[in-house]
């Protein structure tokens, strides 16, 4: 929302408050729509200092505006005790933030200005001091104003964590006693459009208007701004150790903070339904969509304090075709090159904030139970464009992290591999290849 505002620097214009409109600036205002029945809650826990929270609750009452907001507004402090307040957050409907334990450099993260100890007396300073900021020097006809910069505020940089609210769900055969329903890892695309469809299908009746589910859950005409409330489907193909078959047998459905979905009317939409497993010929397989329980298999991707070096297990989507026909070895190099340098514009488009030290990419899989880039579906990317990527980040990067153009369609999936010298796979058989560093045996049966 635009609103102009004159500059402090009437001066220039003679001090003539008729010129004012003059030196008027164009400020924008990022305005959020806010519904009537919803409510935005402010948390802390402590131990002690029941009289300071007593004092904050009766403070809350004078709240009138919020934030930089122009419309009235009011606040209510309540103390609560422990379980009701996890009570009360558990069916809290909207989206969470909460300071990062890590650093400012945090994905999807907001970084924001909080006071600590000292601020207020900063703040009186500071005030104190704009009082004061115009002091005249000198006397007679050599007079001069001169303009003195008050001090700054003291406070700290804080990054305000908000994940996606994610869901994860289990392919079982219809008959449950038959387990998994494996769905071969190069069709992950098709995996991820068909459990997209059936989701924009089923959320019909949460949400009527064809062009919202449109823009949340296809991603059709989407802009920057609608990009962040974006559902998003990931196929998650097995892995853990080199026994562990890559087939797929669960995804993730991630809804960003912003999405107006609830997780219950997503969990309602899909729960045992059946899957569109052919996405050409719209055959309709046994496979059935069931919340999943077990979630070891999700904790292999989100990685850990550790996890710096990264590696596709679907093929990423990149700017930089292939070269055609028989190349050599400078040429594959010379193109891999250029293609490495798009991997940081990928990185960006994915909000990963993380600086990547070294870029490794390649058609070949980094796992003896990988498929090359070639193998895949590519969906209505070119195959040529298609590229396994290795990546190692100077700071640590929790998952689960996906990259590229194809991110939205199941692939670029990446995995955390542990340590920094790991060997990789670049075609010259199995041996040596490197596999993700948790060992789970839950998935080493033969794919269907």
């Amino acid at each position: 929302m635009p609103y102009f505002v004159p500059n402090n620097d009437l001066d220039a214009k003679g001090n003539d408050p008729r010129r004012t409109g003059e030196i008027r600036a164009k400020k924008i205002l990022d305005a959020t729509w806010v519904p009537d029945e919803a409510h935005l809650a402010y948390v802390w826990t402590f131990d002690d200092g029941i009289g300071e929270a007593n004092r904050i609750a009766e403070l809350s009452d004078r709240l009138h505006t919020f934030g930089r907001g122009l419309d009235a507004a009011y606040a209510r402090g309540v103390i609560e005790d422990a379980d009701s307040l996890r009570r009360r957050l558990a069916s809290y409907p909207g989206s969470r933030s909460s300071p990062s334990t890590t650093s400012t450099d945090v994905k999807g993260s907001v970084v924001l200005e909080c006071p600590l100890q000292g601020s207020l007396d900063s703040l009186h300073r500071r005030y104190a001091a704009m009082r004061r900021r115009f002091a005249r020097v000198g006397s007679g006809r050599g007079a001069s104003v001169e303009f003195r910069q008050p001090p700054k505020a003291d406070f700290r940089l804080v990054a305000y964590d908000r994940p996606p609210r994610q869901l994860l769900f289990e392919i079982r055969h219809a008959d449950k006693d038959q387990g998994f329903y494996p769905i071969r890892l190069p069709v992950a695309t098709r995996v991820a459009k068909a459990v997209r469809d059936l989701t924009f299908e089923r959320l019909a009746p949460i949400e009527p208007d064809e062009q919202t589910r449109h823009l949340l859950i296809i991603g059709r005409g989407t802009t920057d701004i609608d990009r962040g409330q974006r559902m998003r489907f990931i196929p998650l193909p097995s892995i853990g150790t080199v026994h562990t078959n890559a087939s797929i047998r669960r995804i993730l459905l991630e809804l960003p903070p912003d999405c107006p979905f609830e997780e219950g009317d997503v969990r309602w939409a899909l729960a045992g339904q059946r899957m569109l497993v052919d996405h050409e010929t719209g055959e309709v397989g046994d496979a059935i969509l069931v919340p999943a329980d077990d979630t070891d298999m999700l904790r292999h991707y989100k990685g850990g304090a550790f996890s710096r070096r990264w590696q596709t297990v679907t093929p990423a989507v990149l700017p930089q075709r292939r070269a055609k026909g028989r190349v050599g070895g400078s040429a594959r190099a010379e193109y891999e090159s250029f293609a490495a340098g798009s991997v940081v514009e990928a990185l960006r488009h994915a909000a990963v904030p993380a600086r990547p030290l070294d870029i490794r990419v390649q058609r070949e899989p980094f796992s003896s139970r990988g498929c090359p880039a070639s193998e895949f579906d590519c969906d209505r990317f070119e195959t040529d464009r298609l590229y396994h990527v290795e990546i190692v980040f100077a700071d640590p990067v929790s998952g689960p992290l996906v990259i590229g153009n194809g991110r939205w369609l199941g692939l670029g999936i990446m995995r955390p591999v542990r340590g920094t010298d790991a060997v990789v796979n670049a075609g010259l058989g199995t041996e040596g290849a490197v596999d993700a560093f948790e060992d789970d045996t839950s998935d080493s049966e033969e794919p269907e």
